[in-house]
């Protein structure tokens, strides 16, 4: 994971490295310190009615099926954000869990973890008393938690020796992300498929340009997998009709690849494709459509 600014995570970046100590396999120089101790994903941005409203934590695992931990990220300030706070403060806990199928799970073992930058909400004036705020800093490229909690012991003693820039993206945007982004992202799928003469649905670039690891994607919530499906279903499309017209066409629910081809031939689609995303008014096949058939 590159981070430019080290003082700075986005939310989607810290959902990655939570996910990168919660995944079975680790990735290379990254200890896998929350699997290895028996804590195991449960979902990732998933909606659950209460009667206190509907409650989405960022990602929410639990340990031995004894305790549960719902965790909020915040990469910039949170103060904006009180209603939001105030919600996880509130609600019914033992409601929440008798609705993901959790009853056996105590109220007492679920915690709720506000995650947050310290350097960028170093006053933080009103503490909830139900909430647990779990503040991190950056030392030598390193994440740093300052919370007493066995969960945050057991990661800073992992990050003594993970270099963050070894966190592995897992999923790879979110409604943050910048379309030229995400574009990429589903270039680098469809080139390497139609190079290799592959056919392939919407649902395998999905599978492939949004969540490299198939068992955690089967917990993202629906709205979110939606968002990802919608996001590139209208990116494929753009493509078969910009940059990519003479490689490839949609035919009995999935695309094909039109001839044999060659390095060359995706990189020159490739190339006008994302110059039409980076500037819709651009023109680079005489093949030009509106702003407002872009953003559709």
């Amino acid at each position: 994971m590159n981070i430019s600014d080290t003082e700075k995570l986005s939310e989607l970046e810290l959902l990655n490295f939570f996910l990168n100590l919660l995944k079975e396999n680790a990735h290379v120089g990254v200890i896998n310190i929350l699997c290895l101790n028996n804590y195991t994903l449960f979902s990732i941005e998933k909606n659950v009615r209460t009667e206190q409203g509907t409650i989405k934590f960022d990602i929410c695992f639990k340990k031995d099926n004894a305790a549960f931990y719902g965790l909020e990220l915040k990469g910039g300030r949170f103060d904006n954000d009180i209603s939001q706070i105030e919600k996880y403060n509130n609600f019914e806990r033992t409601q929440y869990l008798r609705n993901e199928t959790l009853s056996h799970i105590n109220q007492n073992n679920f915690s709720v973890h506000i995650i947050f930058n310290i350097q960028l909400n170093n006053t933080i004036d009103n503490y909830m008393e139900n909430l647990i705020y779990s503040g991190f800093t950056f030392r030598n490229n390193k994440i740093i938690f300052e919370c007493e909690t066995e969960l945050f012991k057991l990661i800073n003693e992992a990050m003594e020796t993970t270099d963050i820039e070894n966190i592995q993206r897992i999923i790879h945007f979110d409604k943050e992300t910048e379309d030229k982004d995400i574009a990429n992202e589903i270039c680098s799928e469809v080139d390497a498929l139609l190079m290799n003469q592959c056919s392939f649905t919407i649902d395998e670039i999905v599978s492939r340009a949004y969540c490299s690891i198939p068992d955690m994607a089967t917990v993202i919530g629906a709205d979110v997998r939606s968002f990802g499906n919608k996001k590139v279903k209208k990116m494929l499309d753009l493509m078969g009709r910009v940059g990519y017209t003479k490689l490839m066409k949609w035919e009995n629910r999935q695309w094909h690849p039109l001839k044999t081809i060659k390095l060359n031939d995706v990189k020159i689609a490739r190339r006008n494709y994302l110059e039409y995303i980076n500037n819709p008014f651009s023109n680079p096949e005489n093949n030009q459509m509106s702003i407002d058939e872009f953003i559709e």
